[in-house]
């Protein structure tokens, strides 16, 4: 899998280590983290520091893109990653997870 961040860490081939240490380093991370298996296949977070973080992921197109009900704190986050990383459908399960509903273009601002 694909680990990219707002800032200057990436990978194309992630550990379970590099994905830890990104969620340890604030500076290198930024204010964003995806881990991806294909452009339209994610998890990601966005959030700072140990601020509560919104966390979303697509499984393919627009009918299958979700986001948590409650935002979540970095650790819980770090976790869903590692699982999401781990192929464990425990990161699907443990949360409540709403349905993106895709805006009119005028909505857009």
């Amino acid at each position: 899998m694909k680990l990219e961040t707002a800032e200057r860490l990436s990978s194309k081939d992630v550990t379970e280590e590099e994905l830890i240490n990104a969620f340890q380093d604030d500076a290198a991370r930024g204010e964003f983290i995806i881990l991806s298996q294909s452009d339209q296949v994610f998890i990601q977070a966005a959030g700072e520091y140990d601020d509560p973080y919104l966390v979303e992921y697509r499984d393919g197109d627009d009918e299958h893109h979700f986001y948590a009900a409650n935002d979540l704190p970095k650790e819980r986050v770090q976790q869903l990653f590692i699982q999401y990383l781990a192929g464990n459908p425990s990161w699907h399960t443990d949360i409540e997870w709403i349905k993106q509903e895709k805006k009119p273009w005028w909505k857009f601002w």
